[in-house]
């Protein structure tokens, strides 16, 4: 049973790729004197410690697939290992037992049958030219390697309480005079904009309201909507998503950004509106040939889709790819030749096979006979 087999990688009797030993048959009868998991050349076993390893990964930002977390090794000729949650804590493990100390091995994580893509810039790594793979020199101790977040370097930052800033901007807002303050409400009070609402103040007069809800949980999907007196905000379709319990466009607070912090202010937002401006009112719009090229995506951050939008003053080959920040290809949008106009692509949060992707931050790029653009786009699930 290959997936059973001692493991000698990395000490000098071990024969790439498999790191098996060795030997050549001769028309003599044959001894061989092993000790099991070492190399040694006399009968006699050296003194080698055995430990026991404990892999853990941390899938707690993954929708983990129906198969299960899976360690891939190389000492066990990149074969896959199930490894369980006994606990229901989002940390996938499995201990080895008898394992060489001093041994050198090499490893990844496996979602279903997706490997994991390790990071350029974590410790501990053989950046062999084919792929990254995590690396590990095993102690002369019992040892738990992570947890380690799936395809990341380090653990995944907990969920832990922030302290959000909201800030919006409440010029121009028909029938507002200031007489009734603004204010946030949204999935973390029920969407209860009677009783349950944070006010917001305009302390130095400019406009724009802010105010602090405290204690919303970090990796929790939060959702929001700004209103006055009995009025609430109708998002556009470009900056928010669809509600389907309140029938509306809500806005979405990414407040995973504040990564281990406990205090999050957001940007300021324009009461009804995005954080650009993005007009697309006008009748003839489809028929006006713009005067420069102009390139957004949004929403930023997405789930589950973002659109790109752009706007070609002439007649040029655009190509719109998705890259994920080894600089690998995901999929592309568009390769083709384009007259002048207007344009909206959106992309799911797949590759070019139809297979989701992993949340996290991904490059939109643009290029086009005049230059490249490139958007950096945070997919949240």
């Amino acid at each position: 049973n290959w997936s059973t087999k001692e493991s000698i990688a990395g000490q000098d009797c071990a024969v790439l790729p498999y790191s098996d030993r060795n030997l050549t048959t001769t028309t003599s009868d044959t001894t061989i004197n092993a000790c099991y998991g070492t190399c040694t050349d006399n009968t006699f076993c050296p003194a080698f410690d055995l430990v026991d390893i404990t892999f853990a990964v941390n899938m707690q930002n993954e929708e983990v697939h129906e198969t299960g977390v899976f360690l891939h090794g190389g000492w066990f000729n990149w074969g896959t290992m199930a490894m369980s949650d006994d606990n229901s804590d989002g940390v996938y493990e499995i201990t080895i037992q008898d394992m060489t100390a001093g041994s050198a091995i090499e490893f990844k994580f496996m979602n279903g049958t997706v490997v994991e893509d390790v990071p350029a810039d974590c410790e501990n790594i053989n950046n062999w030219g084919g792929g990254i793979n995590r690396m590990f020199t095993l102690p002369a101790a019992d040892t738990t390697i992570g947890p380690i977040c799936y395809g990341g370097c380090i653990d995944c930052a907990g969920n832990h309480a922030v302290d959000v800033t909201f800030n919006v901007d409440m010029t121009g807002v028909s029938g507002f005079d200031g007489s009734s303050p603004p204010y946030v409400f949204g999935s973390f009070n029920n969407w209860d904009n009677v009783t349950g609402q944070t006010s917001l103040t305009d302390a130095d007069e400019d406009n724009v309201y802010s105010g602090v809800v405290s204690g919303l949980m970090s990796l929790d999907s939060i959702t929001f909507l700004f209103g006055f007196g009995a009025n609430y905000e109708s998002v556009p379709d470009t900056c928010g998503i669809y509600d389907d319990v309140l029938r509306a466009n809500v806005r979405i607070a990414p407040v995973y950004l504040a990564d281990t912090a406990s205090v999050f202010a957001m940007d300021t937002i324009a009461y009804g509106g995005c954080s650009f401006d993005l007009d697309l009112s006008t009748d003839d719009a489809d028929h006006i040939i713009p005067e420069v090229f102009s390139f957004k995506t949004y929403p930023n951050p997405f789930n589950p889709s973002m659109t790109v939008y752009y706007e070609l003053p002439m007649n040029e080959f655009v190509q719109i790819e998705v890259f994920n920040l080894l600089g690998q290809k995901v999929v592309t949008l568009v390769n083709e030749l384009q007259i002048p106009g207007q344009y909206k692509y959106t992309w799911n949060g797949k590759d070019g096979y139809g297979k989701a992707l992993q949340s996290g931050i991904y490059l939109v790029m643009i290029k086009h006979n005049t230059g490249i653009e490139i958007s950096k786009v945070t997919y949240l699930k």
